[in-house]
């Protein structure tokens, strides 16, 4: 394979995701400078790939530029993380509060990614993609509220939760992570199309479990 297909290869998003787990381990610290030359090397891809990678990590706010157009890195810290925790739990709090306000109906994709789940913890295939099966559920989750501009605010902080998911099970927590995957979602399933109030309680210690462990991730990798 020539250098110049294997660039080709290696896509915007493929890039984006490296840098972006890169940061939030702290490997990329606050005010690295960022050289799109160096990267294009590193990663053997073409400068394109890696300024288009750039520009998504700038909207996200891990990446700045200089009043000189140069970049840098804004950095990733455990309050960033704790913020992004809380926000999530803000906006999924919310879309309960009005799913349950409207009564609402609208609860086949939430079913729909249950039975999924469901499928996949009883086949225990390897190449399961856990962390995504999660963000749909909590996605469909969401989508129950009927509100557009919730469930853009939720997918906004969606790339950056995938990647603290997956580094929360990078160490000691993979196997409890699955075993306890299909109970923990089942259980929101049935609280909140009963309309139990008890669901709120347990979205905040669900979500806020997940906090502390990338805390813990992020001290370990990060000390």
């Amino acid at each position: 394979m020539t250098q110049k297909r294997a660039t080709r290869l290696v896509t915007p998003d493929r890039i984006q995701e490296q840098l972006r787990k890169g940061i939030i381990l702290g490997q990329y610290r606050q005010g690295d400078k960022i050289v799109e030359s160096d990267l294009a090397e590193s990663f053997g891809a073409s400068r394109g790939s890696v300024r288009s990678a750039l520009q998504a990590l700038e909207g996200e706010g891990m990446i700045r530029m200089l009043p000189n157009g140069r970049k840098e890195v804004v950095g990733f810290t455990q309050k960033e993380a704790r913020d992004m925790y809380e926000l999530r739990w803000m906006i999924e709090n919310r879309a309960v509060e009005i799913t349950m306000e409207r009564k609402t109906l609208m609860f086949t994709p939430l079913l729909t990614v249950l039975k999924r789940i469901e499928q996949c913890t009883e086949q225990m295939d390897a190449q399961t993609d856990w962390y995504d099966l999660d963000l749909q559920f909590h996605r469909a989750l969401v989508q129950a509220a009927d509100s557009a501009p919730l469930l853009k605010a939720w997918e906004i902080s969606m790339p950056t939760m995938y990647a603290l998911l997956e580094l929360n099970t990078s160490i000691d927590y993979r196997e409890r992570y699955i075993a306890e995957f299909l109970p923990k979602h089942r259980r929101l399933s049935e609280l909140i199309i009963r309309g139990d109030r008890e669901i709120f309680a347990l979205l905040k210690e669900h979500i806020m479990d997940a906090n502390a462990i990338s805390e813990h991730v992020m001290e370990h990798f990060n000390p």
